[in-house]
C-alpha cells in the first residue's frame, strides 16, 4: 500500500520535483561558484593593494636615505625618525614578500584576507620571485646601514648607489604585479557577474517552467474535480432514494439528491437540523431515540454494525402521508446511516433514505393472507369434526338461498324503471342473515363472515332510500 501511494506521489508530482531539483542544483553550482570567484578576488584585491603598497614603500625607502645622506653632508646625525622609517618600508617589503611565498596574513594588513599562494597564478608567482631577486641585494646593503652602530657614510651611499640602479626595474615589477592582479579581477568580475546573470536565467527560466507544470496541474485538477462534481451532480439527479450527509452537530450538508424534498415530501434544505426536519413527521419518542442513535454513532467505541438493529428510523410510519389525490394515507420511510470516517474519526453520516410503504403495505398484506389462510384451515377442520349430516343439510340449504337470491337479483335487474326495489333488498337480506346464525351456529367462521359482508351491502343499499335495477346488479356477484 505505501509503494502504491509512492508511486501515486511521484508520478502527480514528478515533473514539480525535478523541476524543484535543478532549481536547487543551479543554486548550489551558483553559490559554489560565487564563493570560489569571490575568494579569488578578494585575494586579486589584497595582492593589488600590498603590491601598490610595495612600490610605494621602495619610493619611499629610497627617498629616506638621501634624506640621510643629505644630513650627514651637512655635518648632522641623520634622525631617528628617519631611520625608523626606513625600518618600516623595509620590513614591510620583506613580509610582503615572504607572505607572497608561505602565505597568510601580512603584519602591516592585518584586517585583510590572508593570502593563498596555492591560488595564485604562475605570472605573479614569477612575478613575486623577480621581485625577490631584485630585492635581496638592495635590502642587504639597508640593513647594513640599520644595523651600524651610526649612520656609516659609506654603508649609506652603497645602498643609494643600489637602489638607485634597482629602483627603476623594482617598480616596473611591482607594477607588473599590480596590474597582472588588477586585470584578472576583472576577468574574475566579469566571470561573476555572468555566472550570475546565467544561473539567474536559468534560474527564471526554471520557474517559468514549473509554473507552466503547476498550471497545467490545476488545471488538469480542476478539470478532474469538475468531472468529480458533474458526475455526482449526476448521481443525485438519478438516484431514486433521498441521500444525504449529517454533520455530528445533525446539520444537513451542502449536497442531496433531488429526490430528497419528493421522498420527504417536505422542504429540504443544506444546514437544516434532521431533528428539526423530522420534528413534525415522527413521534417525539421516535425523535429522541433517534437524537440518542446519531450520537452513539458519531462515538468512538460503538460498532456501526452492532448498533444498526437499534435504528429508530427503520420503516418508521410518518405524518403527512397522501396518495397523490389529497387523500391521506399511511406512509413509512426507511432512514439508513453510514459512517463517513477520516482516520478514527466520524465526521459525517451517509443518510439514505426510502419510501418503504410499498414494502411495509406488502409485509401487511403477506401477514393477512398468512392470518386467512390459518382461519380458513381452523374452519375446515372444526366442519370436518361436525356431524357431517348437519354439515351437509347446511351447504345444500346455503346452495338453494343463494341460488333463489341470485334468480331474484337477474329477474329485478330486467326491469324497467319505476320500480322500487326496497321490498326485494329486505327480503334478501332476511335470507341472509338467516344464513349467518346458521353458521355461527356450526362455528363456521369463515362462512359467518362472507355472510356478514353481504348483509353490510344491503344495508348500505337499503339506506340509500331508493334502490334502482342497476344497483341489483352489483349484488349478483356474491
Amino acid at each position: 500500500m505505501k509503494a502504491k501511494k509512492a508511486d501515486s506521489f511521484w508520478k502527480r508530482y514528478s515533473a514539480l520535483l525535478i523541476a524543484l531539483g535543478i532549481s536547487l542544483a543551479i543554486a548550489a553550482t551558483m553559490t559554489v561558484v560565487s564563493v570560489w570567484l569571490g575568494e579569488r578576488i578578494g585575494q586579486g584585491v589584497v595582492i593589488r593593494d600590498v603590491g601598490g603598497k610595495q612600490r610605494t614603500a621602495s619610493q619611499i625607502g629610497l627617498r629616506v636615505m638621501l634624506e640621510m645622506e643629505l644630513d650627514l653632508l651637512a655635518g648632522k646625525t641623520p634622525s631617528p625618525d628617519l631611520m625608523k622609517e626606513l625600518r618600516d618600508r623595509t620590513t614591510r617589503i620583506n613580509n610582503t614578500i615572504n607572505a607572497f611565498y608561505k602565505g597568510g596574513t601580512i603584519p602591516e594588513e592585518p584586517g585583510k584576507l590572508p593570502l593563498k599562494p596555492d591560488e595564485f597564478s604562475e605570472e605573479i608567482v614569477r612575478t613575486n620571485a623577480e621581485i625577490d631577486k631584485i630585492w635581496r641585494p638592495y635590502n642587504e646593503r639597508i640593513q647594513r646601514v640599520l644595523d651600524a652602530p651610526a649612520a656609516d657614510p659609506k654603508l649609506l651611499s652603497e645602498a643609494i648607489d643600489h637602489g638607485r640602479s634597482a629602483i627603476a626595474e623594482l617598480q616596473k615589477k611591482f607594477t607588473i604585479l599590480v596590474d597582472k592582479t588588477q586585470t584578472q579581477n576583472e576577468v574574475d568580475s566579469r566571470t561573476l557577474t555572468l555566472v550570475q546573470n546565467v544561473g539567474a536565467g536559468l534560474l527564471l527560466l526554471n520557474f517559468l517552467f514549473t509554473i507552466f507544470v503547476a498550471l497545467g496541474r490545476l488545471r488538469a485538477g480542476d478539470r478532474a474535480v469538475a468531472q468529480s462534481h458533474k458526475q455526482t451532480d449526476d448521481i443525485l439527479a438519478t438516484v431514486k432514494e433521498g441521500l444525504f450527509l449529517v454533520s455530528s452537530d445533525f446539520s444537513i450538508g451542502a449536497q442531496m439528491s433531488q429526490a430528497l424534498p419528493q421522498i420527504m415530501q417536505r422542504r429540504v434544505e443544506p444546514g437544516m437540523s434532521l431533528i428539526e426536519v423530522l420534528r413534525p413527521m415522527v413521534a417525539a419518542s421516535t425523535l429522541e431515540a433517534t437524537r440518542d442513535y446519531l450520537g452513539l454513532l458519531f462515538g468512538k467505541r460503538v460498532k456501526e454494525n452492532l448498533v444498526a438493529s437499534l435504528n429508530p428510523l427503520s420503516e418508521v410510519p410518518v405524518a403527512g402521508g397522501s396518495d397523490g389525490r389529497g387523500q391521506a394515507q399511511p406512509r413509512y420511510l426507511n432512514f439508513q446511516f453510514n459512517r463517513v470516517q477520516e482516520g478514527d474519526d466520524t465526521v459525517h453520516l451517509l443518510v439514505t433514505v426510502s419510501d418503504a410503504t410499498e414494502r411495509v403495505r406488502l409485509t401487511q398484506e403477506i401477514a393477512a393472507a398468512k392470518t386467512r389462510t390459518r382461519e380458513e384451515m381452523e374452519s375446515l377442520l372444526r366442519v370436518l369434526s361436525r356431524d357431517s349430516s348437519e354439515v351437509r343439510f347446511f351447504l345444500h340449504r346455503i346452495g338453494v338461498v343463494l341460488e333463489r337470491i341470485n334468480d331474484d337479483l337477474r329477474q329485478a335487474a330486467g326491469r324497467r324503471g319505476g320500480t322500487d326495489y326496497v321490498e326485494l333488498v329486505n327480503a334478501i337480506f332476511r335470507d341472509v342473515h338467516s344464513l349467518k346464525s346458521e353458521a355461527a351456529a356450526l362455528n363456521l367462521e369463515m362462512l359467518e363472515a362472507l355472510a356478514h359482508n353481504f348483509e353490510v351491502d344491503l344495508i348500505s343499499l337499503r339506506d340509500r332510500g331508493e334502490v334502482e335495477g342497476g344497483d341489483m346488479v352489483k349484488m349478483t356477484v356474491h
